[in-house]
């Protein structure tokens, strides 16, 4: 509601001839009501009955009440539903000397895990907002143009902002957050760019002002449990000192507020929240120690904490990105590695809960031959392996219908793959490759597609427009 139709509102609200306004206190309607029956009667020569003199001053007081009050959830009105400016663009902002800026990788240097996603058998999303209709075979350029004009003047087009991440919800709900440098600071604050309509419209958040002293780099990492909750996390590194903290968001990432700063620990790359309490962060591929372990939030990111993982065999552990299929049961994968002399042999096994990841038990180690570079998951007893002989010849897909104790092969894969691809399976027949871009904007590199279950696989050849 703006100023000009609230004075209009009040205007009428106290005309002495319409009705009075149904969102008047009854007092003041019943004042007003009686100030028209006496204009009505000075218009036909009847003379009004006296009122008492206490009457006009407590209507006045009621009516400057009813006034502030409209006024105040006016003002909340306007924060709940807030129309975000698109700042003008930011050609060349100066940052001191030294920072990282756009770039060819993402995270200014750091380590991210891919976002690309299907979110249904036509529909889904890839790395800097890049989204398909038809399965995974044409990708349209969906970023905001308020992001790609925040770039200095000459910047490539398929760089990253310094801090660059997206995260996708469903096939209407993304966001992409990134960092601003000031003339004193690296990474003087984040903003976060949203769509509910499939990215044919964006807005603006306020700006996230993180008091990040680090100077080498910065990563963000976005989660979302619904179209209006969602977290921040930013994570600085560099010469001077490590911020951590995480911020949240009640209405779509519109507005943040500061919620923790996180004490340091082993880096890792990215968060799962499984309700508005809890949630957990995964290790990193640079993350291990001698402990397997997650951290874990239970009163929504305010407190964090550790959950020892079961640790069946190995002198050295590397903890991926847990995976929850409910609010109760999850799947994390755990990376061994066992020294024995100048020997080192590894071995991969999954830790699963039925308790939200209050306890966590071990499955035996995997019975597949060769490498396992992806899983997918669709419950805690069927999920998918993408498969590598070890000698570059050849990739497959083995499939587990008992929570991987036991595996059986489904098909080959008709093409080997440059770079660490992902897999995704919306149910037990239907699932997708992806090769992901190494540039922000260039779409998948290989997307290929099954209908039954792994057994065959269609090479999609995706095409960016």
């Amino acid at each position: 509601m703006d100023d000009l139709r609230l004075r209009a509102d009040f205007h009428r609200a106290l005309d002495a001839i319409a009705p009075p306004a149904p969102w008047l206190a009854a007092v003041v309607r019943d004042g007003l009501r009686e100030r028209r029956k006496r204009v009505r009667g000075v218009r036909s020569g009847i003379q009004p009955s006296p009122r008492p003199t206490w009457l006009l001053p407590a209507v006045a007081a009621l009516l400057a009440i009813a006034i502030v009050i409209a006024l105040v959830a006016s003002g909340q009105l306007l924060h709940i539903n807030p129309t975000i400016p698109v700042r003008p663009p930011q050609h060349g902002l100066a940052a001191p000397a030294g920072c990282p800026g756009w770039s060819a990788s993402p995270s200014g240097g750091g380590f991210a895990p891919a976002s690309d996603k299907m979110t249904s058998l036509s529909v889904g999303w890839a790395n800097g907002a890049l989204r398909t209709t038809d399965g995974g075979a044409h990708w349209q350029h969906l970023a905001p143009d308020a992001m790609l004009s925040d770039a200095p003047r000459g910047t490539d087009t398929k760089a990253y902002p310094p801090g660059y991440v997206d995260r996708f919800l469903d096939s209407d709900h993304a966001w992409l957050a990134y960092s601003y440098p000031s003339t004193t600071s690296c990474f003087d604050h984040v903003t976060v760019l949203s769509t509910v309509d499939g990215g044919r419209s964006w807005k603006r958040s306020l700006p996230v002002a993180a008091a990040v002293q680090a100077d080498s780099s910065l990563q963000l990492q976005l989660d979302f449990i619904d179209a209006q909750h969602g977290w921040l996390m930013v994570l600085g590194e560099g010469r001077i000192v490590p911020d951590w903290f995480v911020y949240t968001t009640t209405n779509g990432g519109l507005d943040w507020q500061l919620l923790s700063q996180i004490p340091l620990m082993s880096s890792f790359c990215s968060m799962e929240f499984i309700s508005k309490n809890v949630g957990f962060l995964g290790g990193c591929q640079n993350t291990s120690g001698p402990i397997p372990q997650l951290t874990v939030t239970r009163d929504g990111g305010t407190t964090w904490g550790s959950v020892v993982l079961p640790a069946p065999l190995g002198s050295q552990f590397t903890v991926t990105d847990p995976v929850f299929f409910n609010q109760d049961q999850g799947i994390v994968r755990v990376s061994a590695q066992t020294f024995q002399g100048n020997t080192e042999t590894a071995s991969d096994y999954m830790a699963v809960t039925n308790d939200g990841g209050k306890t966590w038990g071990a499955l035996p180690p995997f019975s597949i031959p060769g490498y396992a570079q992806a899983f997918a998951f669709i419950d805690l007893n069927h999920f998918f392996a993408l498969v590598s002989d070890g000698k570059d010849s050849t990739e497959s897909i083995y499939r587990t219908v008992d929570g991987g104790r036991t595996w059986s092969a489904a098909g080959d894969l008709p093409q080997m793959f440059q770079s660490l691809p992902e897999i995704t399976f919306l149910d037990s027949q239907h699932g997708f490759i992806d090769e992901p871009g190494q540039k922000i904007g260039d779409g998948p590199l290989a997307f290929l597609a099954t209908s039954d279950g792994g057994n065959t696989w269609k090479d999609l050849h995706p095409q960016v427009s």
